[in-house]
């Protein structure tokens, strides 16, 4: 619940909205688990099995061209599976550990 209250304040502070990707999207109805976390999200990945989850990203943000974008993501490897151009935008999770507060401080640095 921290983390999710930490991305709440980021919303909060930067009216972003949310696109889902990786695992999460899969079981969950995307818009149904935004108004679970209170949290506008607005967008999903799709599903093509693509070489790398930055791809997935990519397709997205070419489709909703926002001024800036941010890529949370717990994934050991996060940078490996992005594409070298949203290095930039990434900001990597603890897996064990959630969004941290950290996190939170990068995120409104990437999208204020």
């Amino acid at each position: 619940p921290i983390g999710v209250g930490l991305v709440q304040a980021v919303v909060h502070e930067t009216g972003c909205i949310i696109c889902l990707s990786s695992d999460w999207r899969l079981g969950h109805d995307y818009m149904e688990l935004g108004k679970q976390l209170n949290l506008p999200i607005m967008f999903e990945t799709g599903h093509e099995e693509l070489e790398y989850r930055g791809d997935e990203i990519k397709k997205v943000v070419d489709g909703i061209k926002p001024d800036k974008y941010a890529i949370l993501d717990d994934i050991g490897n996060s940078q490996a599976q992005m594409l070298v151009s949203q290095q930039g935008n990434l900001v990597e999770v603890d897996s064990n550990n959630g969004v941290s507060y950290k996190n939170y401080l990068d995120l409104i640095g990437i999208l204020k």
